[in-house]
């Protein structure tokens, strides 16, 4: 239930951004699900490659869109923090999902786990 405060309150600057993260968050984490689903197999049904291959270049047009896009509040910024993490760190409560030190990603993921943690949001 929306309060009447927050009816009344104006959009986030950053509503777009952060609506493009939370898309691209649901694109990846289908995407993971799929791979997942089927990592046992040697061939994955066609209809299940097709939709990886078409969640992949939604993924993709969603990243450039996310990249191209500065945040304006930590609101905007922590949703991009939470689309990096998703194609960084696709499960986190596996510790070996997370990148290793020798990982070209782990300074970023570093800073993007810290960043997440000091707002509250890991």
């Amino acid at each position: 239930v929306l309060s009447p405060a927050a009816a009344l309150a104006p959009p986030s600057p950053d509503a777009e951004l952060i609506a493009l993260a939370a898309a691209y968050v649901a694109v990846m984490t289908e995407a993971d699900a799929i791979t997942t689903r089927f990592a046992s197999v040697l061939h994955m049904p066609p209809d299940a490659e097709e939709r990886e291959a078409a969640l992949s270049r939604e993924a993709e047009g969603l990243r450039i869109k996310l990249g191209g896009t500065r945040a304006s509040t930590m609101a905007g910024v922590l949703a991009k923090v939470a689309a990096f993490m998703v194609l960084v760190d696709p499960a986190p409560d596996d510790p070996m999902s997370a990148p290793r030190p020798e990982d070209d990603f782990y300074l970023p993921w570093s800073l993007c786990r810290d960043l997440l943690a000091v707002a509250g949001a890991a």
